[in-house]
């Protein structure tokens, strides 16, 4: 999965700032073979990450898009085929198949239902993924069509992204998100056949009710729909209500990024984003808001470890892993962001890793606070 940079790509580094918290408080941190600490080891983590990431983004590597097709037509199974494989999938009503295809290229979609066929082609702008549906319109007669999926980030605060197609053979239609009190968290109204229309809400359980457009009659039972932190999930009204009228689902993840810790002492607002595919690993990290002139940095690690930092002056916060080097991150408009490939020759070889964020300007005596720490998985 591809998305828009959250800001600048990294720049190279020429000279490494200090850590004046860790001069002022008397902070050690442990090298890879944790021993003695030393302000001197710090700073020997400070190696041209930044750079190195920019040079690996430049980088060609193998592109592809996930095509996920989906099955909201008719009640029996059909036969779906790209670019001509000659290896037809039955799928079912309701139910969905995913395929890795090349890009940039042409994607052929052929279906077989009842007899009859329909085909589309797909020229995909951009390396990302898309829906093909198979569904009616709102006279009831079929339609394959092409659903570019939104990737454009989801605001930092843990929220996640929820889609609604419009794929039944009705007229408008109204979709109302609850969440798990019953309050209404959003509106998505006078949807059209064949409408898209997405709105980023809070993670957690939900439910969703459907309704005709100026009617208060729902058309299901509420459905109930799941939206992890940073996850993009498509909810869609299918059939017709002669036949009956259902929800296809899918969903967009990022299983890659764990956050194992809680939001940290510092801010909540914290971005970790693994894209990993056979073209190797896209990573995005983001945190904010961040106090006024506070320097920020990203940890990387190949280990987890538990340091309370409670001892030296910051109540609650901890580093949550073993630093290999630590990245310093510009804090633009108290957002601090970074991005940048890892090609998949380099990826290959690394596996889990560990990332977590902290920043100066904070209030305690150490001067530092901590986000959560993430697992990141590489390959």
């Amino acid at each position: 999965m591809r998305s828009a940079p959250f800001g600048d790509r990294a720049k190279p580094v020429v000279e490494f700032p200090s850590f004046p918290f860790a001069r002022r408080s008397g902070l050690r941190l442990p090298d890879r073979h944790p021993g003695d600490w030393s302000l001197p080891m710090i700073r020997s983590l400070f190696v041209p990450v930044a750079a190195l990431a920019a040079v690996c983004a430049s980088e060609s590597h193998a592109q592809q898009i996930t095509l996920v097709f989906g099955n909201g037509l008719s009640p029996q199974p059909v036969q779906v085929d790209v670019n001509g494989s000659g290896v037809p999938r039955t799928v079912g009503f309701g139910a969905t198949t995913s395929y890795t295809v090349p890009f940039p290229g042409a994607v052929v979609i052929d279906v077989t239902l009842q007899g009859s066929s329909l085909s589309t082609t797909l020229i995909p702008a951009v390396e990302t993924e898309y829906s093909v549906l198979l569904h009616p319109d709102a006279g009831g007669a079929p339609l394959l069509r092409a659903y570019d999926e939104n990737e454009s980030p989801i605001p930092l605060g843990g929220g996640g992204r929820l889609v609604f197609r419009h794929l039944a053979a009705l007229g408008q239609v109204d979709a109302t998100v609850r969440g798990p009190t019953g309050q209404v968290v959003a509106q998505l109204l006078q949807n059209v056949n064949a409408n898209d229309a997405d709105v980023d809400i809070p993670a957690g359980a939900h439910t969703v009710e459907f309704t005709a457009t100026g009617s208060t009659t729902p058309l299901l039972p509420p459905q109930p729909v799941t939206v992890g932190v940073g996850e993009h999930v498509v909810i869609a009204l299918i059939g017709a209500a002669a036949t009956g009228l259902s929800t296809l689902t899918e969903s967009f993840q990022r299983p890659e990024t764990v956050v194992l810790s809680g939001p940290g002492c510092g801010s909540a607002l914290v971005r970790y984003y693994a894209t990993v595919d056979l073209g190797g690993a896209d990573l995005e990290f983001a945190t904010g808001p961040l106090p006024t002139g506070a320097l920020v940095y990203l940890l990387f690690g190949l280990q987890p470890q538990t340091i309370a930092l409670a001892p030296y002056g910051a109540p609650g916060c901890e580093v949550g892993l073993n630093p290999n080097t630590i990245i310093p991150v510009g804090n633009v408009g108290g957002v601090a962001s970074l991005q940048f490939h890892v090609p998949a020759a380099i990826a290959s070889t690394i596996g889990p890793t560990w990332w977590q964020f902290g920043h100066t300007g904070a209030s305690n005596v150490l001067g530092v606070e901590t986000a959560a720490t993430a697992r990141l998985m590489l390959n």
